[in-house]
């Protein structure tokens, strides 16, 4: 293959990857040739390599290719050095401290959020199942679901309808009807958990982070092993993550009415 075709190859698989990143359900091989306008044979090439390295996943009975978390761990050296990560780093730092236990931050992204930084005790017998870079479906995390709680509220119906729905465990909540009930509440406490609805033994309690407009795209979780969780370590993590999420939330810009 010369260089013009080299070329050529790298822009199709940048197209390709694109086309994917608009649709959470993912693309048959038929879909992406056609919105593409690629013959088959091409489209089936170009996929297969992007497959071969990770950067694309392919459902095993549906036969859809998806986008994989590989560029966003890419990327998650960039995004630690971004403004917002160094605003968070000292009051991430200092709930560590405070609680020694792991600690994430992540961002809103479409359906789903991304980790862009992860702290952990030193001295942690366990390790979550999580890295930055990694991307988790809003219905199934406590930061997720705060995503859900403060943007999508009024329009719930229609973000349902774009889930993959998934159980991860038995405790994922894949009725609307109940998801709706749990971000009622949400809003009302200001804060999230997951019951062991995204890994199994593994509580998470999150809460929002506002920017200047008092928009949520940020959130911070803290996870705790379901045999180290109990009512006083409860009342200990949200005291110190509310006052975390408080501090970053003024450090942004944001003034409660």
């Amino acid at each position: 293959m010369n260089n013009a075709n080299n070329f050529l190859s790298i822009l199709k698989a940048f197209d390709l990857l694109e086309l994917l990143s608009k649709y959470e359900n993912g693309l048959s091989l038929t879909d992406l040739s056609n919105n593409l306008k690629w013959n088959k044979a091409t489209t089936h090439r170009i996929a297969n390599t992007l497959l071969a390295r990770g950067y694309i996943t392919q459902n095993e009975e549906t036969l859809k290719y998806k986008m994989s978390f590989k560029i966003l761990s890419l990327g998650s050296r960039l995004l630690n050095e971004t403004k917002f990560n160094e605003i968070a780093a000292p009051f991430l730092k200092n709930l560590l401290c405070a609680i020694s236990e792991t600690i994430h931050l992540v961002f809103l992204d479409g359906l789903g959020v991304a980790y862009i930084d992860k702290l952990e005790p030193k001295d942690m017998p366990y390790r979550m199942n999580t890295y930055i870079g990694k991307r988790n479906p809003l219905y199934s995390t406590a930061v997720g679901k705060i995503m859900l709680a403060y943007n999508y509220m009024d329009n719930l119906d229609e973000i349902w309808a774009g889930f993959d729905l998934k159980s991860y465990t038995p405790n994922t909540i894949t009725s609307i009807d109940k998801m709706r009930d749990e971000l009622k509440t949400i809003l009302k406490n200001g804060y999230a958990y997951d019951n062991e609805e995204q890994e199994l033994d593994i509580i998470c309690i999150a809460a929002p982070v506002f920017n200047n407009l008092g928009t949520v795209n940020y959130a911070v979780s803290v996870s705790v092993p379901k045999n180290r969780f109990s009512e006083e370590k409860e009342k200990n993590i949200l005291k110190h993550l509310l006052e975390t999420t408080e501090e970053i939330s003024k450090n942004l810009g944001y003034s409660p009415k």
